[in-house]
């Protein structure tokens, strides 16, 4: 009985970490640059916008855990009269402190 119990608990907790793990997913270069020039054209405080680009690159799983993170970088980077390729640089930063 012990060790059927023991069997158990042992799956969940193996289920439990490798699901967190996969909420930690990394991005790729690549994926970070899509992200931040996606977001350059997104307007200050469009959350519908900001999310669609990183859904469109990441896994749900990263949406849920960094988009807050994203959604609030690309607002502090939305500043009027910056450049769009200049934020793009600047949104590649937030994206992979994020990351």
């Amino acid at each position: 009985m012990r060790a059927a119990f023991a069997f158990t608990f042992a799956v969940v907790l193996l289920a439990g970490s490798s699901g967190v793990l996969m909420a930690q997913e990394k991005l790729s270069p690549v994926q970070e640059k899509t992200i931040a020039q996606c977001l350059a054209v997104c307007k200050k405080g469009d959350a519908n916008c900001q999310n669609a680009c990183t859904s469109k690159t990441a896994t749900p799983a990263y949406l849920s855990t960094a988009g807050s993170c994203v959604r609030v970088c690309a607002d502090a980077m939305a500043g009027p009269g910056q450049p769009e390729q200049s934020r793009v640089g600047d949104l590649i930063q937030c994206v992979r402190a994020c990351n």
